[in-house]
């Protein structure tokens, strides 16, 4: 596997590493989170906190809430740079596969559905995964849905990947899935900064009214 492939999972275990030795104190995310960089935003569920998916001091891709079990059970709202240059979505979906498939054992891996979906507005890819978790965890179970969205001109593939991905144990999977699909409602795609038309969504402020001499202000 090439770095560009393994650079988002590095992110995310990264991230939650740090929270670990951190106390989990940077975790106060409630609410909608926005993320201007690579533009969308998504509805942390009530009675849930999230924290950052980078490490801390580092740009911001997104964000990790966590279920229970430390860990084992989350949800990852990701965006970044299509740096594996990705050029559809059945791509997405094996790359996603394959993620897995490295760090397991031979055909541990196997594949329950794949299907079409919708990330906000954008066209997206389901893939519902299921690996063998660690010792007295039980079977998992991941399910992504991922897009790709293309924002700088002249880019010869989409300039950018979304994904949200919900991981936990299969005895919690239809627990767990009520609250992945209320993020997967909520999400929305906006401009980003390397949008050109960003800088101009604002109109400009007006120009201030020249004081007359002498007047007070």
């Amino acid at each position: 596997m090439t770095l560009k492939k393994i650079l988002p999972l590095v992110l995310a275990l990264s991230a939650l590493t740090a929270r670990a030795d951190d106390g989990n104190t940077d975790c106060r995310m409630r609410g909608m989170y926005t993320n201007d960089v690579y533009g969308f935003s998504v509805v942390i569920p009530l009675n849930h906190v999230a924290c950052p998916n980078s490490p801390l001091g580092m740009v911001e891709h997104g964000l990790v809430v966590e279920l229970g079990e430390g860990w084992k059970r989350n949800i990852e709202a990701y965006a970044g740079y299509n740096s594996t240059e990705y050029t559809d979505l059945p791509d997405v979906a094996e790359g996603s596969k394959d993620l897995l498939d490295d760090d397991l054992p031979k055909n541990a891996v196997t594949e329950l559905s794949r299907s079409d979906a919708r990330l906000g507005g954008l066209p997206a890819i389901r893939i519902v995964l299921r690996f063998p978790g660690e010792e007295n965890s039980g079977p998992m179970i991941q399910d992504e849905v991922s897009a790709l969205r293309k924002v700088i001109p002249g880019a010869n593939v989409p300039s950018h990947l979304y994904s949200l991905r919900l991981t936990t144990q299969e005895a919690r999977y239809a627990e767990d899935r009520k609250v992945f699909e209320k993020m997967l409602a909520s999400w929305q795609e906006l401009a980003t900064d390397d949008d050109p038309l960003s800088a101009q969504s604002a109109p400009a402020a007006p120009l201030p009214k020249p004081q007359k001499k002498g007047s007070l202000h």
